[in-house]
Parts: C-alpha cells; sequence; structure tokens
C-alpha cells in the first residue's frame, strides 16, 4: 500500500504547488467597486461543461471607444442589437465542431486536450436581456468597477486576432442564434481551457481567482464562492 500512499501524496502536494503558482489575490485597486464609483455589472455563466462571461454590450462598446480597443469595439459593433454579450472560448475545431455536449467527437476532444499549439477561437452570441442565457444552469453576478472593466475588456481584446484597422476576424456564425465565431490568439490544451480562460479575464478585472481550480467549471466556481465570497446561483431556481 506504500505507492498508493505516495501516488495520493504526490497528487495532494501536485494540487498545492499548482494553487499556490496559479493564485491571484485580487487588485483591491480594481475590485471590488467602491461606494460612490461607476459599477458594471456582469455574470459568469456556466453550463457544467463550458464557461463564459455574459457582459453588457453598451458598457463594452463604451469601454472599448475609450480605450481605443478596435477588436472589441468591431464585435461590440456587430451585434449592435444586443443589450448582452455572452462570451466564450475554445479550440478552434472541437468548439466550432460541437453544438452539444451530445455531439462530442472523442478524437477532437483529446486533440484539443494534448495536441500542442491548438488554435482557438472567440466564440459571441447577442443576447435580448439578461434574463435570456445560452450557458444557463449556474451563473455569478459580479459587480466591478470601471477600472476593473476596463482591464477585463483589455484582456479580451488581446485575446482576438486582428485584422483590417484592427478588426477582430470573423470565422462564421456561431453555435446558437445571433452568433459568430472570431480568430483567436491565444492556444488551447488541456492546461490552457475556457475556464482557465474565464478565471483569467476575472483575474485581469481584480477579482481573486486560483487558475488551477478551474481545470473544470464546478472548480472555477467554486473558487469565485470560496476566494471572492461570489453567490452561484440556479437560474431555473431549482
Amino acid at each position: 500500500m506504500r505507492w498508493f500512499w505516495r501516488i495520493l501524496g504526490g497528487l495532494v502536494l501536485g494540487f498545492l504547488l499548482a494553487t499556490a503558482a496559479t493564485w491571484r489575490g485580487g487588485d483591491d485597486r480594481l475590485y471590488p467597486a467602491r461606494p460612490g464609483q461607476a459599477a458594471i455589472a456582469i455574470e459568469v455563466v456556466s453550463n457544467g461543461f463550458h464557461s463564459g462571461l455574459a457582459l453588457p454590450r453598451s458598457a463594452l462598446a463604451e469601454a472599448a471607444t475609450r480605450l481605443r480597443l478596435g477588436a472589441v469595439l468591431s464585435v461590440a459593433g456587430q451585434f449592435a442589437g444586443s443589450p448582452v454579450l455572452e462570451i466564450g472560448w475554445g479550440e478552434a475545431r472541437f468548439y466550432r465542431s460541437t453544438p452539444t455536449l451530445g455531439s462530442i467527437d472523442v478524437g477532437l476532444a483529446l486533440s484539443a486536450l494534448f495536441r500542442p499549439g491548438n488554435e482557438s477561437v472567440v466564440h459571441v452570441v447577442g443576447l435580448p436581456d439578461r434574463a435570456v442565457r445560452v450557458l444557463a444552469v449556474q451563473i455569478v453576478p459580479i459587480t466591478l468597477s470601471q477600472a476593473g472593466f476596463d482591464a477585463l475588456v483589455s484582456r479580451l481584446d488581446l485575446a482576438l486576432a486582428k485584422g483590417d484597422a484592427g478588426a477582430a476576424i470573423p470565422l462564421g456564425t456561431g453555435l446558437a442564434r445571433n452568433s459568430m465565431f472570431y480568430q483567436g490568439v491565444e492556444t488551447f490544451s488541456i492546461f490552457r481551457v475556457c475556464n482557465h480562460w474565464t478565471s483569467a479575464l476575472l483575474g485581469a478585472a481584480g477579482v481573486p481567482t486560483v487558475g488551477a481550480w478551474a481545470t473544470l467549471p464546478d472548480g472555477l466556481l467554486m473558487d469565485l464562492k470560496w476566494n471572492a465570497g461570489l453567490p452561484v446561483l440556479n437560474p431555473n431556481g431549482a
């Protein structure tokens, strides 16, 4: 049984080291918004398999204009009639070919996780209001300061490949009604999945996070609950 305890001890040690290495203690200059400061409400959204962010389009467009972030501004312009944008990130081939859990291709999934240098895409869905969500099993409402939101938007702009005049590069219709894929610049692997990406954007906004915990959506939500003290809600009330 010694081998069992050695393996278990190694796993525990590895988890603790990963936690320490990816711990973002938060930035109180950015988060939370202080009384009297401008504040912007966003949501982390998860379907138990994939996570993303729901952002107010008008605030996104305003920040992108003020900060001269051409890629984000072009995305906001593409969805000018949608008050809310639900934004996610993932491996290009797998994400674009997997509209539902039932359509998962095991070969593509393994390639996305273990092949080095996988290209990425950013998926954007235009929604009519905050009550409508695509990834709607669980949500985490977060109120950011304007500075924190600006930092998040700047980090989002870095994730988008740039084309003419700095605009985002569209790749075609997305997986939901009124949606679009855009070319990303980051690489996807088991060490950098969609939930890590969501966590990184929140970390840029000053929210305390632990990147290693975000390997799975439940870990991301647990991290936000335990480390940031945020509520995890079920929009269906179950």
